[in-house]
């Protein structure tokens, strides 16, 4: 096979020298006999130019073929194939018809959330996996955030039952947003390689990135499968159907630079080999801020008293800060008539954040409303009338997932309100009957005042072509880790020791 190669390459250069090398002598005879002697000056070096190009790239071809180890395939690639293809690319082709192999194994794949069969996806998703069930998904296929342009879901079938599903999201990601995280000697080559991909409608140079997970949640939502399935087995099977819709976003004219798995619990860590092994580069975000419930706390009167007095003064001192808010809870109705007020407040927190994967709106939490009912609530803040802020955060099984705030800054720090929401969300979780609250990403001190614990999850991103590879794994290793004092606000804590504790990510 080795040697096949090679003499394929020698013939390739061969082929090209002597091409150029006829290209360049009848340029120069026959301007020689015109009289034209700056013009065959001209293609002489030019034809020199590309003999040069064409050996340097024959040679690197070369240097590659020897010592080539095997790569590890995907199942729907041959493996009679001595090259990896990726189908990122959208000239990239399979021997077989991908689809017809996915659904020869049982494997279904469709771009909108109604054609799947709801009865038995929902069945198979727990509620604690709120936004990967199908009411949630459609609310987002209504009204998607700004920045989320697609969609796919998939599921296995096995003997005519349904094991796993995954969802898909396509982003289109300012590129500023992403190159504003990564050393400024690296923003040129990097912004460089992904600007020929151009927004519709206004041109703004974009990253168009292939996601599985949900951009607007931070946790395990991005795919399921029952316990006799394998994790090892599911993230390869993600990573196979990722690469085919990828294949499908090219055709349609949407050419996907990028793909990942977001985010991954620890409980999947050990298996990431599988997703290192297909090229996927790790990298990390802020932890997610989350805390399960003591048992013995029945309500917030109690989750306060068990605060060491330091941590109890705090909450005595902004609710007492906060005594000029007013709080009323929004129906469907309601929060109809306050949608251009929800989307001034969005865009005050939106504005000031480092880096936003998409951009929720006031219109899409309307349609989660609807969707979700009474499994959602949004709390408006008003100061004499005057909205000043709202938060907004929805039930997974027996957790609350506080996901979403808005405010005006000018409001904070006289009526402590962000601090008072982040209260509040817990106060929330407590008369739900929650056992526990994620806080989400950012304003990590905070959140652990509160007494949320990090919890680190990876995510995974592969790159279109060898070299913006190369450049990913140069970026994500070059973002610099933030440091976060975590406090530990409970009793059962040693305040002063504890509140030295430190988290880097």
């Amino acid at each position: 096979m080795q040697g096949t190669q090679q003499t394929g390459l020698f013939s390739q250069i061969s082929l090209r020298f002597v091409g150029v090398a006829l290209l360049g002598m009848g340029v120069v005879m026959l301007s020689s006999m015109f009289g034209c002697p700056s013009v065959a000056m001209g293609f002489c070096l030019g034809g020199h130019l590309l003999l040069g190009v064409s050996l340097l790239g024959g040679a690197q071809r070369l240097w590659r073929s020897f010592g080539r180890k095997e790569p590890n395939l995907l199942p729907f690639q041959e493996a009679s194939s001595n090259k990896q293809r990726s189908c990122f690319c959208p000239l990239s082709r399979f021997r077989r018809d991908a689809r017809a192999t996915l659904r020869d194994r049982g494997v279904h794949l469709v771009s909108r959330i109604h054609e799947v069969p709801n009865e038995a996806w929902d069945r198979l998703v727990p509620l604690r996996k709120m936004p990967l069930r199908t009411a949630f998904l459609e609310a987002l296929e209504q009204a998607p955030p700004d920045g989320l342009v697609g969609w796919r879901y998939v599921w296995w079938e096995e003997e005519g039952e349904m094991r796993a599903v995954a969802a898909f999201q396509l982003l289109e990601i300012p590129m500023d947003a992403v190159t504003s995280q990564i050393p400024a000697w690296l923003q040129s080559s990097l912004g460089g390689m992904v600007g020929m991909e151009r927004r519709q409608g206004d041109g703004a140079p974009i990253i168009r990135l292939l996601l599985c997970g949900n951009a607007l949640s931070s946790g395990d939502f991005g795919s399921h499968a029952d316990a006799g399935w394998g994790t090892e087995h599911l993230l390869r099977e993600i990573a196979q159907v990722q690469e085919i819709i990828a294949q499908e976003c090219a055709r349609d004219g949407r050419p996907v630079l990028w793909s990942g798995i977001k985010d991954l619990p620890s409980t999947m860590r050990p298996y990431a080999h599988t997703l290192e092994d297909i090229g996927m580069i790790a990298g990390h975000a802020e932890p997610v801020m989350a805390f399960s419930f003591d048992p013995a706390w029945r309500s917030f009167a109690d989750y306060q008293e068990a605060m060491a007095s330091k941590y109890r003064q705090r909450l005595r001192a902004a609710r007492k800060k906060g005594a000029a808010l007013q709080r009323r809870e929004l129906s469907l109705a309601a929060l109809r008539d306050n949608q251009a007020v929800i989307q001034g407040l969005f865009e005050q927190v939106l504005s000031r954040a480092e880096f936003c994967m998409v951009r929720p709106n006031a219109a899409m939490l309307l349609r989660l409303k609807a969707a979700l009912g009474e499994d959602l609530i949004v709390q408006l803040y008003e100061v004499e009338g005057r909205p000043v802020g709202f938060l907004a955060g929805y039930r997974c099984g027996e957790i609350f997932e506080a996901n979403w705030v808005g405010m005006d800054y000018e409001a904070n720090n006289p009526h402590c309100l962000y601090q008072n929401l982040l209260y509040d969300f817990v106060e929330i979780a407590f008369a739900w009957g929650c056992r526990g609250i994620d806080l989400g990403r950012t304003a990590t001190e905070i959140k652990s005042c509160i007494g949320a614990e990090p919890e680190v999850m990876a995510f995974y991103l592969r790159a279109k072509g060898p070299i913006l590879q190369r450049l990913l794994r140069t970026a994500l290793s070059s973002i610099p880790s933030k440091e976060w004092v975590i406090r530990h606000p409970f009793r059962s804590e040693t305040s002063v020791s504890s509140d030295s504790t430190s988290l880097s990510a």
